[in-house]
């Protein structure tokens, strides 16, 4: 009897282990199938109804829908299988899920070492990832000062030297506008396109050694008393490539244009897009009359920068033809509105407070739910939001409009005082280091617009393509500005251009 006892206990606990198990693997599948549900939701909330992102193809359709539709409506029928059969689908749904979210973490991980910005924002990186910086340059035999601006502004000032940070005139022309400048004689409105005459400017680090110079009269990175000419050889217009960001003095591409032409003006600046060149030009080059007028265009940057310009109606007023600052003549007070402008900054920089860890911990957990790394690692990414690059190079409105308007007005202008405005496209490291196709989007479309104006086109990007190795050209290889083997490759291409010993297109 006992004997027999024991085998209808264990009998029994084999019927409750199993009916546990048969419950958690129902537990499972229903819970799998109303997650899968639910992911199909949000497909739909986010493409369908709102709107908010759009598919790049058909193949996002299917993945996006029909996966999550098919594998509800799949784990929801298995429910009614044989108990065996969910039992062991059950498992290997977990066994799957478990190895797909390992692989996550640790790409997550993997990316999370990663410095994705560009080495001149060191300023705003925590010090832990200062010392990965540090140890990437390393790892190139470079030796690189992880002081951040501030830090070195002030060993400047404590030693006597006046330094004044670059100003990046995408810190004002953001934000709808809503940062303005005026100045104390009238209260006009007042927009710089220079920077602060004169003084020690700490500009970047992006190849290990900070990176300053002298400006000139009216703020610009140029030698000193090149205003005093009579006329002009060349002038170069631009963002903060043309500027010569984070390479030593005479090592720019402008710098490398003076060993032939003495007299170029270089009025690049960071942020300085299509409505701000124009407006360069209108202030600071009809006395000179220069017979070569350089427009550089940088890919992923001016198009997008040009977005925030046009939202202001100042610089907006440069379209109409005789519109001006008179900008000149006005340098004490740019000066003024500047030196009040970097003070306030540096105020708000030591007010601000570092970002929640809290938040930054919700944003990257969320991310890791969504299988982000992974999924880009596998290319399955279809869906893009409004404000994506492609679908932006695609649409049609005032940015575009204004485009093609401030070359044709650059163009009329250069044309009225006997020169030549040709248009320079340099492209980014994203075509290199990343994925070409977007880059590539906006270097057909662009240049087909300036095509169209019968302006001269100088485009760098087959330069850097018969290199063979583009991400040499960049500093450490990384996201940044060329470092002086670019720039090296971007002068001899336009000397060759202009000086008509290499075709042009038109």
């Amino acid at each position: 009897m006992q004997i027999v006892a024991q085998q209808a206990v264990k009998i029994i606990t084999q019927k409750r282990v199993f009916s546990k198990a048969i419950c958690l693997a129902d537990l499972v599948l229903g819970g799998g199938a109303t997650i899968s549900a639910l992911v199909f939701c949000y497909f739909v909330y986010f493409y369908g109804w709102t709107g908010q992102r759009q598919f790049t193809g058909t193949m996002g359709a299917l993945v996006y829908y029909a996966l999550p539709t098919g594998l509800s409506g799949l784990l929801l029928a298995s429910l009614r299988m044989r108990p065996a059969f969910k039992t062991t689908l059950a498992i290997v749904c977990l066994l799957f899920t478990a190895t797909v979210y390992l692989a996550e973490l640790s790409l997550a991980g993997a990316n999370s070492a990663h410095i994705a910005a560009p080495f001149w924002g060191i300023d705003q990186v925590s010090p832990e990832n200062k010392k990965v910086i540090a140890k990437l340059a390393e790892r190139s035999g470079i030796l690189f000062d992880i002081r951040d601006h501030v830090e070195l502004i002030d060993q400047l000032r404590k030693r006597g030297i006046d330094a004044v940070p670059a100003v990046m005139l995408g810190r004002f022309l953001k934000d709808n506008g809503s940062v303005k400048f005026s100045d104390h004689t009238n209260g006009a409105e007042l927009i710089p396109i220079g920077a602060i005459a004169n003084r020690t400017t700490v500009l970047c680090n992006e190849s290990g050694l900070h990176i300053t110079y002298e400006s000139d009269e009216h703020g610009f990175r140029n030698p000193q008393g090149i205003w005093k000419s009579a006329g002009a050889d060349v002038a170069a217009l631009g963002e903060s490539f043309a500027q010569g960001y984070c390479v030593p003095n005479g090592n720019g591409f402008v710098d490398l244009f003076r060993k032939r032409y003495p007299v170029t003006l270089n009025l690049g600046m960071s942020g300085e897009s299509s409505l701000v060149q124009l407006a360069a030009m209108k202030e600071y080059l009809p006395r000179y009359a220069p017979k070569i007028v350089l427009w550089f265009f940088c890919e992923g940057i001016d198009l997008y920068d040009l977005r925030d310009e046009v939202k202001h109606s100042l610089l907006m007023r440069y379209l109409e033809p005789n519109f001006s600052q008179h900008l000149f003549s006005r340098q004490i007070e740019i000066d003024q509105v500047l030196r009040r402008f970097i003070a306030d900054t540096e105020m708000h920089a030591l007010e601000r407070k570092p970002a929640s860890r809290y938040s930054a911990f919700v944003d990257k957990s969320l991310e890791i739910v969504k299988l982000a790394n992974l999924r880009q690692k596998l290319g399955l990414v279809y869906g893009i939001t409004n404000e994506d690059p492609e679908v932006f190079l695609r649409s049609e409105g005032a940015t575009w409009d204004v485009f093609r308007d401030t070359l044709l007005q650059a163009k009329t202008l250069t044309n009225g005082w006997g020169g030549t405005l040709y248009f320079v496209y340099l492209p980014s490291w994203h075509r290199y280091g990343k994925d070409p196709r977007v880059p590539e989007l906006e270097r057909t479309r662009v240049l087909k617009v300036v095509g169209a104006l019968g302006i001269p086109i100088v485009d760098i990007q087959t330069a850097f393509q018969a290199h063979n190795d583009p991400l040499s050209l960049f500093p450490i290889r990384k996201f940044g500005h060329y470092n002086e083997m670019g720039n090296q490759i971007v002068a001899e291409r336009v000397l060759k251009a202009v000086s008509g010993r290499e075709s042009i297109v038109h």
